[in-house]
């Protein structure tokens, strides 16, 4: 049985507020394809996010959700390469982070966060 879910958030936006369009849509189909090629599949479902920014403001976009699921062994095998995906997607989309979540639990990922970092910030809460 496979009990490991992943899914990573691809955002609606470039920056912080310029629609992504036809960005977005590469954007998960490259998602799809690497986490097909490390786990075996993907599926992606829509939704809308909101987050507050420095100003106060709440900025709402549409976001499209990338999840695989996997065993234990895989997962902590391939898990450097979902945080290199991560990170090359925050590039990509020039964010502040994007969301990965695994097993229910929600981590933000900069172009700059590696495992380790997350790993240990997750300890110290």
């Amino acid at each position: 049985m496979l009990t490991e879910k992943i899914s990573i958030y691809v955002p609606g936006t470039i920056d912080k507020d310029s629609p992504a369009g036809d960005v977005q849509l590469e954007q998960v189909r490259h998602i799809m394809a690497s986490l097909s090629g490390l786990f075996g599949g993907a599926t992606t479902i829509g939704g809308e996010g909101a987050w507050v920014d420095d100003e106060g403001e709440l900025i709402c976009e549409p976001v499209r959700i990338v999840s695989s699921f996997t065993d234990s062994a895989t997962l902590r095998e391939k898990r450097d390469n979902v945080y290199a995906l991560c990170r090359q997607l925050c590039n990509d989309m020039s964010q502040d982070c994007v969301t990965l979540e695994i097993d229910g639990g929600m981590d933000f990922i900069d172009n700059k966060t590696s495992e380790l970092e997350s790993l240990i910030s997750q300890l110290t809460k």
